[in-house]
């Protein structure tokens, strides 16, 4: 009798521990987004809108795989697609890297109906020099991806299109739920190039071409100073503070050669550099406006991703008079603004954390140096720089109005 009131415990827990591991399998699947369209594509799920899994869930339910590219402070693991077949799930995963050489992949993988793990592939990549992007269909599902390799010497020196080379891969899952990889055709060459529609990087075969150049063409018949001056927000209070410095959508290319710059950027490659719009001011002689160049990848090892503000003034018809950069934002720098206007003056307070204290350290308090510059714009639209301190202080974090306070030492 004892034997049988033991092995009934047993089968109870048994029982208690399958159901809770079936509820927390439940309630990882949920936070995906179901693909219902009969088709898809990658700019269907920008990765950049959901939301990251827990560490709980990446134990259970994410193939462990060591990766050495990658400090595990700055992987992400984030939701992105699911498919619910009769007998497993399939899903896609985006594993993202922000380290300095950051970089992102795209996880295939499939779960039976309890929650175990049957299979999984790395069925793309995006990196220095690589882009990808993928069409699938429901059912059955087939997953074809393009992945195409640019030669990082171009990407230095021109704005998309980039000249590449392609391969297409497709991925079914056989009924088991095991994935089935093979290479469609034979390497291909094409371009890279910014698709504003779809806001994100499309690659396309070279006999496709003829289509591009007259996009292209269209394009820059459009990219009319006032179609470019239109985007920024027009400040109409009389003081500047730290709200002037708040990006706001992505400047395309053309606007990027015609009205802020046409060289190459030493310290970041292309394929990490955005420009996005900030404010503006208007007077009777310039417009000024203040323009965000975020590098998520910078060119050399061992340099830390940062956003830049840069400081143009241009004529009434659109000539670039004077620009420059007036701060660096980042995990090694940080920024205050204030100012007026009319006459426009602009105090900026820079601060530069070191980098060997922030990888010592790892959060603030950090020790840092501020130096404190004026900007004022001459009658003429030049820009004109001075400092007016140099000082040492420290990094702290507010947690009260949650952001970090630059915090001179006392003399």
């Amino acid at each position: 009798m004892r034997k049988i009131f033991i092995i009934s415990i047993l089968l109870l827990n048994t029982a208690f521990i399958f159901a809770q591991e079936h509820t927390f399998f439940k309630d990882y699947i949920s936070n995906f987004k179901t693909i219902q369209l009969d088709t898809f594509n990658n700019f269907d799920f920008k990765s950049g809108i959901v939301k990251g899994l827990s560490p709980d869930y990446i134990n259970n339910f994410i193939p462990s795989v060591d990766d050495e590219k990658c400090d595990k402070d700055v992987l992400w693991y984030l939701y992105t697609s699911k498919i619910e077949e009769e007998d497993f799930f399939i899903v896609i995963v985006t594993k993202s890297c922000e380290a300095a050489l950051s970089y992102e992949e795209k996880l295939l993988i499939t779960y039976s109906k309890d929650g175990k793990l049957i299979d999984f592939s790395t069925v793309a990549n995006k990196k220095n020099g690589s882009f990808y992007n993928y069409i699938g269909t429901l059912r059955p599902f087939k997953l074809q991806v393009k992945q195409a390799s640019v030669v990082s010497e171009n990407m230095r020196r021109y704005k998309s299109p980039y000249p590449c080379k392609f391969d297409t891969y497709q991925y079914m899952i056989n009924s088991k739920g095991k994935i089935e990889k093979k290479q469609i055709g034979k390497t291909e060459q094409g371009i890279v190039i910014w698709n504003n529609e779809k806001e994100g990087m499309e690659i396309v075969k070279d006999s496709n071409m003829h289509i591009y150049n007259a996009y292209a063409a269209l394009s820059e018949k459009n990219a009319t100073f006032e179609n470019y001056i239109s985007n920024f927000k027009l400040n109409i209070t009389d003081t500047i503070n730290n709200t002037y410095f708040r990006r706001q959508d992505q400047i395309i290319g053309d606007f990027i050669m015609r009205f802020i710059t046409n060289k190459p950027d030493c310290e970041c490659l292309n394929e990490g550099l955005w420009y996005r719009y900030m404010s503006k001011i208007e007077n009777e002689d310039f417009v000024i406006t203040f323009v965000s160049k975020d590098c998520d990848i910078p060119s050399s090892l061992g340099n830390y991703p940062y956003s830049d503000v840069i400081l143009l003034v241009y004529s009434k018809k659109g000539e670039i008079l004077d620009s420059k950069v007036i701060s660096r934002g980042g995990d090694l720098w940080y920024c205050n603004y204030r100012g007026s206007n009319h006459p426009f003056k602009l105090i900026v307070e820079q601060a530069s954390v070191p980098q060997m204290e922030l990888e010592k350290r790892k959060k603030s308090p950090l020790p840092c140096e501020i130096k404190t510059y004026v900007y004022l714009i001459t009658e003429k639209g030049k820009i004109e720089q001075k400092i007016i301190s140099d000082e040492k202080g420290t990094i702290l974090w507010d947690k009260k109005n949650n952001k970090s306070l630059i915090v001179k030492n006392s003399n």
